[in-house]
């Protein structure tokens, strides 16, 4: 076994990463109490090994799906949470714009399976310490994903600084792009200033 070579070892980056595979194959065999066990102990590996970003939004994803498979959605909706809280941190750290834009391709799955356990739910659920109605908060999080997406590609949409070009469009172009990112941060720290998130957004 592969988790047996890597403790041997002592490679706790290759234990966490073989773990990981691991629950992916229980949850896949609806072991899903199995694959909880394993996560759990992971993330607390991880978290001895001074929390490797890329893992642990991988580590809670999959306790999402394994609590899904358990029909405990208030918990899977939970682990969703925590998953794109770490995402979206890794996310904002990225200075180069491609890097980002390519970051995010392969995770909207984590949005797609939060809405998908919100709509389930089907009622009020608990966000960020107030109840919020479930298809406002599923509309909430498809929009946050759409707009994340959205402002990645238009990251790597530069204007050409061509001699007909007009100074004062590409000086705006770069003050709204400032915005943008400062913007982002603030809905990454949770610090809204007094404005709720969906007005944020919004702006």
């Amino acid at each position: 076994e592969s988790g047996a070579v890597f403790a041997d070892a002592s490679n706790t980056e290759g234990l966490i990463m073989s773990n990981l595979g691991l629950s992916q194959c229980h949850i896949q065999k609806r072991e899903y109490q199995m694959a909880l066990s394993l996560l759990n102990e992971t993330i607390r590996l991880n978290g001895q090994a001074g929390h490797q970003p890329d893992a642990q939004w991988q580590l809670w994803f999959q306790k999402g799906l394994a609590f899904d498979g358990l029909n405990k959605t208030d918990s899977a909706i939970h682990a969703y949470f925590l998953s794109i809280d770490i995402i979206e941190g890794i996310r904002g750290s990225i200075t180069i714009e491609e890097f980002r834009s390519s970051f995010f391709e392969d995770k909207t799955i984590v949005y797609d399976q939060l809405i998908q356990s919100i709509l389930r739910k089907g009622v009020e659920v608990n966000y960020r310490g107030r109840k919020v109605p479930a298809g406002e908060l599923a509309f909430l999080f498809n929009e946050r994903a759409r707009s994340r997406t959205f402002l990645d590609m238009l990251g790597n949409k530069k204007v050409p600084p061509r001699k007909s070009v007009d100074n004062a469009l590409l000086e705006r172009e770069q003050s709204l792009r400032l915005k943008i990112q400062l913007l982002g941060q603030q809905i990454q720290r949770n610090e809204l200033s007094g404005k709720d998130e969906s007005a944020i957004q919004a702006e």
